[in-house]
This record gives structure tokens, C-alpha cells and sequence, in this order.
């Protein structure tokens, strides 16, 4: 079984915003997010040093976009940009702990951008974050946002 850790970070700026119950989700566009990304695997791409060729598509998922949108509004509350939770778990047990049977995952974290094309254009700018939308092993993805932190999980499941 091929088991992918793919977790790079992307750092601009912190937000002083404090998660609030009133607020738990972000709006965001999910069709939008899923056709840049798309958009990118379908054409290939230059991550830094390598070339990643053409990929098929990824489908939307709600269970990695809530597990995402978990992990966002966590990062906020706590003014913190970090792959690993406050209990300390990574992606790959949040992942099990919501009951997503993986064989392969990669997540992208970013603060500060404003919204769904600026975080995808800064994540293919970066190197480790493109190879992450242009991994070949993910099916699946889902993003979440809370103020102006962002978390992207990729995902595919055991056939």
C-alpha cells in the first residue's frame, strides 16, 4: 500500500482575528477552487526544478473539505499557520479520525490571501505546494477557510 506525505507550508502574514461561534465557516467557492485546480493538472506544470506533466482531474470532496475547514478554523482561533493540530495530530489522523480510508493525502496551509484564485496562484508558486496539486496519487480534494487562513486537503481512497 503507497502511502504519500506531502506537507508543505506557505507563511505570509497572520491574522488577528479570533474564531467566534457566530462564524465557523467561510463562505468559499468550491467550484471555482476545483476548476483552478484543474485547470493546472489538466495543462501541466513547472513546480521550481521539476516538471510535472498533465494529470487527470480531481473530484470535490465534502468530507476532506469539512476535515479541511476543521483544521482552518482551529488555525485561526489559535493565530496559528501549523499542519499539526493543537492535540497534535497531522493530517494523515485527522484524516482517519474523520473516517476517510486513505492510501494517499497531501495537504497545503496558507494565511493571508484574500481569496480562492489568489491561495491557488500563490500555492502553484510554490514549489512543494505545486507538486501537491499536481500529485498523480490524489483523486479527491476540499479546501476550507476561516478569516484568512486557508488548509487544502488532497486525498484517494483504497479501491
Amino acid at each position: 500500500m503507497l502511502k504519500l506525505f506531502l506537507l508543505p507550508l506557505l507563511f505570509l502574514s497572520c491574522s488577528d482575528k479570533q474564531d467566534t461561534p457566530e462564524d465557523p465557516v467561510a463562505p468559499i467557492d468550491k467550484e471555482l477552487l476545483l476548476t483552478l485546480v484543474n485547470a493546472q493538472r489538466s495543462q501541466g506544470c513547472q513546480c521550481g526544478d521539476t516538471y510535472y506533466p498533465a494529470v487527470p482531474p480531481l473530484t470535490w470532496n465534502d468530507q476532506l473539505a469539512s476535515v479541511a475547514q476543521k483544521h482552518s478554523n482551529e488555525m485561526a482561533k489559535y493565530n496559528k499557520l501549523s499542519h499539526n493540530s493543537q492535540n497534535g495530530d497531522n493530517p494523515g489522523q485527522r484524516l482517519s479520525k474523520a473516517g476517510y480510508h486513505w492510501n494517499a493525502f497531501a495537504e497545503n496551509v496558507a494565511v493571508g490571501y484574500p481569496d480562492e484564485s489568489a491561495v491557488i496562484q500563490g500555492w502553484i508558486q510554490s514549489p512543494a505546494h505545486c507538486a501537491n496539486i499536481m500529485n498523480p496519487n490524489v483523486k479527491e480534494m476540499g479546501v476550507g477557510k476561516k478569516d484568512k487562513y486557508w488548509t487544502q486537503v488532497f486525498g484517494s481512497r483504497p479501491k
